[in-house]
C-alpha cells in the first residue's frame, strides 16, 4: 500500500516519527511486544521508561508515573477516586467541557466555569470555593487552538495552594516547557506530542494526591487510583498495557532532546506558521487573542464553504488537515505542530496554501 499522505496534520493520532517503524521492528526481534507485563523483564521497561520520561520532562522529585489507556481515562480515574464531592472545572472548549460533563455524572456537584476563546484567565480573579477540592484546567485546548500558558498555571498555584490542580495537556505535554510542579496531577496521551501510535495514556500525579487516595479510599473499580498507583510502585500496570506503546516511548526518548529544546523549536515555528496565515482573509484563528494562540495545535475558522473546499483540495495534494470539532466542526480547519512533523512537511503545507 502506497502512503496516504504526504504530509498528516491531523491533531491525534498524528504524524508519527520516522524512527517509530524501525523501533516497533526491534521489538519485535526481540520478543519484548509478547511480554508477560508482570514479567521482570517487563518491570525494567517500566522502569526505564519512567526514568526517561521524568528527565525528558524535567519532573521533581515527588511525582510518579502510571501507565493508562488514554487519557480520557484519567477523567473517570480522577472523578471516581480522587473527588469527594466538588471540583470546579474551568473550559473554553469541547474537550474541557466533556471533562466536566463526564465529573458531573459520577460527582453531581461538580461546577463549571466556562469562558470565551479570547480571555485570558487571571487565577487572583477568581472566587473558587474551598470545598472545591480540585480545580481543574485544560492546557491545551485541541478543538479550537487555545492554550492556558505555563505561567498562569504558575500563578493558578500560588492562589490556590490549598487545593489540588489537574492539568489535562493531552495535545502538549512533551511539546512545550511546562512545570509539573505548578500542578498536582498531569494527564496526556502518545498519539500527539510525543509522535507515537494511540493507544497509551499518561498519569503523573504528585505525593499529595496519594495521601489524597488514601484518606478517600476508594478501591471498587478495576482502575480505581489505589489500584492503579500500587501497581505503577512495583512497574507495573493495572490492565493488559500496549507493551508496544512504552516501549516505542523508551526508544524515541533515548533520542530526543530535552522538552525544553524541543518546547523553543515548536514555539519559534508556531509563531512563523501564524505571521504566514495572517496573510489570508478567507479565514482566521478562533482565537483572536494572539497570547492564547496554541503552540501545538493551530484553528482557524471561516466560511463552511470555503472549509469544505479547503479539505478537499488539501486531500488532493496528499495532505491531511484537522476537521473541525464540537462547536467549530463546520467552519474550522486544525493543524497539528507537534516535534515529529519534519519542517520539509511545513514547507509542503505552506506550498499547498501559496498555491491554492
Amino acid at each position: 500500500m502506497e502512503a496516504l499522505f504526504k504530509a498528516n496534520f491531523y491533531p491525534g493520532p498524528s504524524r508519527l516519527y520516522d524512527e517509530v517503524a524501525g523501533f516497533a521492528a526491534d521489538g519485535f526481534a526481540k520478543g519484548l511486544l509478547s511480554l508477560n507485563h508482570r514479567s521482570s523483564i517487563f518491570q525494567e521497561l517500566h522502569r526505564l521508561t519512567t526514568e526517561k520520561l521524568f528527565s525528558f520532562l524535567n519532573v521533581p522529585e515527588g511525582y510518579h508515573l502510571a501507565f493508562v489507556s488514554s487519557a480520557t481515562e484519567c477523567w473517570e480515574i480522577i472523578a471516581q477516586s480522587l473527588i469527594e464531592k466538588r471540583s470546579f472545572h474551568l473550559y473554553n472548549g469541547d474537550f474541557g467541557q466533556k471533562w466536566f460533563q463526564f465529573s458531573q455524572n459520577l460527582k453531581p456537584e461538580a461546577e463549571a466555569h466556562p469562558f470565551s476563546v479570547d480571555t485570558l484567565l487571571k487565577p487572583e480573579l477568581l472566587d473558587i470555593a474551598l470545598d472545591n477540592e480540585w480545580i481543574c484546567l485544560t492546557q491545551n485546548e485541541t478543538s479550537n487552538g487555545t492554550q492556558v500558558h505555563d505561567e498562569v498555571l504558575g500563578a493558578f498555584r500560588k492562589a490556590f495552594i490549598d487545593q489540588f490542580i489537574a492539568i489535562d495537556a493531552t495535545s502538549s505535554l512533551g511539546g512545550i516547557q511546562l512545570h509539573i510542579a505548578h500542578a498536582d496531577l498531569w494527564f496526556a496521551s502518545v498519539q500527539k506530542c510525543f509522535g507515537l501510535p494511540s493507544g497509551l495514556g499518561l498519569l503523573i500525579y504528585s505525593d499529595a494526591v496519594i495521601q489524597k487516595a488514601e484518606e478517600i479510599g476508594e478501591n471498587k473499580h478495576y482502575n480505581s487510583f489505589l489500584r492503579v498507583h500500587e501497581n505503577a510502585v512495583h512497574n507495573q500496570t493495572h490492565y493488559t498495557p500496549n507493551i508496544l506503546d512504552i516501549y516505542l516511548l523508551y526508544r524515541i526518548l533515548e533520542i530526543l532532546p530535552n522538552v525544553d529544546e524541543l518546547g523553543q523549536k515548536n514555539h519559534t515555528r508556531a509563531q512563523h506558521l501564524y505571521q504566514y496565515f495572517q496573510g489570508y482573509s478567507e479565514f482566521q484563528p478562533i482565537t483572536q487573542n494572539n497570547y492564547c494562540y496554541s503552540d501545538t495545535v493551530l484553528a482557524f475558522t471561516g466560511e463552511e464553504f470555503f472549509i469544505e473546499e479547503l479539505h478537499q483540495n488539501a486531500i488532493k495534494h496528499g495532505i491531511l488537515l484537522g476537521k473541525g470539532y464540537g462547536n467549530w466542526k463546520n467552519n474550522s480547519f486544525r493543524i497539528a505542530n507537534f516535534p515529529a512533523i519534519p519542517n520539509t512537511e511545513i514547507d509542503e503545507l505552506v506550498n499547498f496554501f501559496d498555491k491554492f
